[in-house]
């Protein structure tokens, strides 16, 4: 059956994946661009290059529009001296506060002693690890859309070469997981065309929905590719099997 671009489109946009996965890549992208930036990248330099501890003195401090458990996070202000030379630094933090003129132990990077923070301290008003949790939301978006898109041109393929088959519910071969306290089901359905047995798995979180005989569509061609009938929009449905008992 030949599908029009309004097909298709039909039948990519009734896929929870790609609503599910489009709102974790909008969120998460306005996330990172909120957190990322405002991220402390500067500690890897802490971990991995030499790095030394002189004192210096505090120059005040200053609130931030950003917080951490509701508590304020303040840039605080500092100076040192390093081989003679008079250094000034920022750094945050929502745990420490400092007074001006009060003592400070800074440590900085020996190569470059511009890059320094208070100790106890970040160079930034968040760490580092922010900036990779919030990164996990766009990337699972993004996986989310491709395994749609991917879903989604296997069925138009199925559907523009299809025929339909009955599949048999495999009880026995049926696998369960849990996730976040909910079971999930694998299962399968055996179908046969031209003398050949295949296989068709089905991941759902009930088992209620499903028949022990379903319709399968196949692919003429590459038989071994398959989806339930039901799985697609009612109006393509009926057209597509009145198109393959015609």
């Amino acid at each position: 059956m030949h599908l029009s671009f309004g097909d298709k489109a039909h039948i990519l946009t009734s896929s929870f994946l790609l609503w599910a996965g489009g709102f974790f890549l909008l969120v998460g992208s306005i996330l990172c661009c909120a957190f990322v930036p405002q991220s402390d990248f500067d500690s890897l330099r802490f971990y991995f290059e030499p790095i030394a501890v002189t004192t210096g003195y505090a120059a005040g401090s200053e609130e931030t529009n950003c917080s951490d458990n509701e508590v304020t996070i303040l840039a605080l202000l500092y100076r040192f001296k390093v081989n003679n030379q008079l250094l000034y630094g920022r750094s945050y933090s929502s745990e420490i506060a400092v007074k001006p003129g009060e003592k400070v132990q800074v440590e900085y990077i020996v190569a470059q002693p511009a890059y320094s923070r208070i100790e106890g301290t970040r160079n930034a008003p968040y760490a580092l690890w922010t900036a990779c949790f919030v990164c996990l939301f766009p990337a699972m978006g993004a996986g989310a859309l491709y395994k749609s898109l991917y879903h989604s041109r296997k069925t138009f393929a199925i559907i523009a070469n299809a025929c339909a088959v009955t599949g048999n519910y495999e009880k026995a071969r049926t696998t369960t997981h849990e996730s976040d306290g909910s079971t999930f089901y694998r299962m399968v359905y055996s179908y046969e065309f031209d003398e050949q047995v295949y296989a068709h798995t089905v991941e759902a979180n009930s088992l209620s929905q499903y028949n022990e005989k379903e319709v399968l569509v196949i692919q003429h061609s590459k038989p071994g590719k398959a989806i339930l009938a039901k799985e697609l929009p009612e109006t393509i449905r009926e057209r597509l099997m009145k198109s393959i008992n015609a």
